[in-house]
């Protein structure tokens, strides 16, 4: 009982208090205007402001994730461009390597050809000009005729790598009509031209065959 008395007491007292400052505060509307305001300002610091800092501190750790994925992408860009360009230059000197020794092997192999059919015109044309004594009448032919051969042929010499045989080529002023027939000379230049043409239809064909993408 005289626990409920004290409590009754106290909270009377506080009643009491709460009407005395309310009272106090509108006796002068400058006194309510900043007890106002200095509520306005607790409930601030205490319950707004924390808010606003938390919020404040998750958006900047989500723009400093964003920021990092960002720079993460420019580096990744980077390096794949950096990547592409260095793969572009050696595919580059991949393809001039190719090309060059492609030519260097078509060359060769020309110039070898052409050696075998010089030589081999040489050796015709040195035939051709020992039996020159001994047959007048062979003299400015396309064929060098052998000792009891018909006129118009002679011996046909091996490895002739794209002349006529000696034996095949007939004499231009006893040449049939429906056959073309060439001197020494210009045989071998029409072989030596197949030859190029030849050459060059190689080349073509392998530097077009050469993969030029990386």
């Amino acid at each position: 009982m005289m626990k409920l008395l004290t409590i009754g007491r106290l909270f009377g007292a506080i009643g009491k208090l709460l009407v005395g400052i309310f009272e106090w505060l509108t006796a002068d509307p400058r006194r309510l205007a900043i007890f106002v305001l200095g509520c306005i300002v607790v409930r601030y610091a205490f319950w707004i402001a924390p808010g606003l800092q938390a919020d404040i501190t998750k958006l900047e750790a989500r723009v400093q994730v964003e920021r990092q994925a960002h720079v993460k992408t420019i580096l990744k860009y980077r390096e794949a461009a950096a990547t592409a360009e260095r793969d572009a230059a050696q595919n580059v000197i991949r393809v001039r390597n190719e090309q060059d020794a492609i030519s260097r092997s078509v060359i060769d192999d020309l110039q070898t050809n052409l050696g075998r059919v010089r030589a081999r015109l040489a050796g015709i044309v040195s035939l051709r000009d020992s039996r020159a004594g001994t047959d007048q009448g062979s003299a400015d032919t396309a064929g060098v005729p052998g000792s009891g051969a018909a006129p118009g042929r002679a011996d046909a010499v091996p490895g002739d790598h794209g002349l006529p045989a000696a034996g095949r080529v007939t004499a231009k002023a006893s040449c049939p009509a429906e056959l073309v027939c060439l001197t020494f000379e210009e045989a071998a230049t029409a072989t030596e031209d197949a030859l190029r043409h030849a050459a060059l239809i190689d080349w073509v064909s392998a530097q077009t065959a050469i993969e030029t993408a990386p």
